[in-house]
């Protein structure tokens, strides 16, 4: 099962369906309703006016669009009049953010495009780790079970 639709509720529908249409390729299609915009292969997105109590920017999903040079397309964005936030590294990728007209959380990132040694050597990496701090924490784990009878006998003496 994959993920075929995200619905948004925007206050705006035409500047969010706009937005996608200019800075990332959506094409918009207009249903009774709510307009959806279609990307070509990808997740369909569904924009829906927002309720009346929905606050600007409330949000609690955020759009990442794989790129494979992010700052190549936060150059090209911002000549177009969308800005991103500074690029952000992480573990074998870049990503930066930034927000549709009505306030809503949208993101580029190369992580879909690391290479599969470098996922697999982190992966690893993650696995060493784990089992590092497992047997740190049994050792601790014995070594203060076996000074708990010495410093109970120790406040015993002392009193």
């Amino acid at each position: 099962m994959r993920l075929n639709r995200l619905l948004l509720y925007v206050r705006d529908v035409e500047a969010v369906a706009g937005f996608y249409r200019r800075h990332f390729g959506y094409e918009v299609r207009r249903e009774a309703g709510d307009r959806i915009v279609d990307p070509a292969g990808g997740c369909t997105l569904m924009l829906h006016a927002a309720a009346r109590g929905q606050r600007a920017g409330q949000s609690t999903v955020k759009l990442v669009f794989d790129v494979a040079d992010v700052e190549g397309f936060c150059a090209r964005a911002a000549a177009d009049g969308l800005a991103f936030g500074p690029l952000q590294r992480a573990e074998g990728y870049v990503f930066a953010n930034a927000r549709n007209p009505v306030g809503n959380p949208v993101s580029v990132s190369s992580r879909a495009f690391r290479p599969a040694a470098e996922v697999a050597a982190q992966s690893a990496i993650a696995t060493a780790i784990s089992a590092a701090s497992r047997a740190l924490f049994s050792t601790s784990a014995m070594f203060v079970a076996r000074l708990r009878p010495s410093v109970s006998r120790k406040r015993l003496s002392s009193r």
